[in-house]
Order: C-alpha cells, then structure tokens, then sequence
C-alpha cells in the first residue's frame, strides 16, 4: 500500500472518486492498494 500525500486531512475526497475503489482510509491517511 501507498500512502496518500503528506498533506492529507482524511476527508475522503479522494476515496468517492476513485473509480477503482482503490483508496481507503488509514491509521493517519487515506492509503491506495495494489489496483492501480
């Protein structure tokens, strides 16, 4: 996994608009899967 950019807030922004559904929430930010 892959961390989101060290400016994330943990809005979840990114996670609705995934058309992957690769991006979920983390311990301290949204992190991306091996789907992309």
């Amino acid at each position: 996994m892959r961390g989101i950019a060290d400016g994330c807030i943990k809005c979840g922004s990114c996670a609705s608009v995934c058309p992957v559904s690769a991006i979920s929430e983390g311990e301290t930010k949204y992190e991306i899967n091996d789907t992309c």
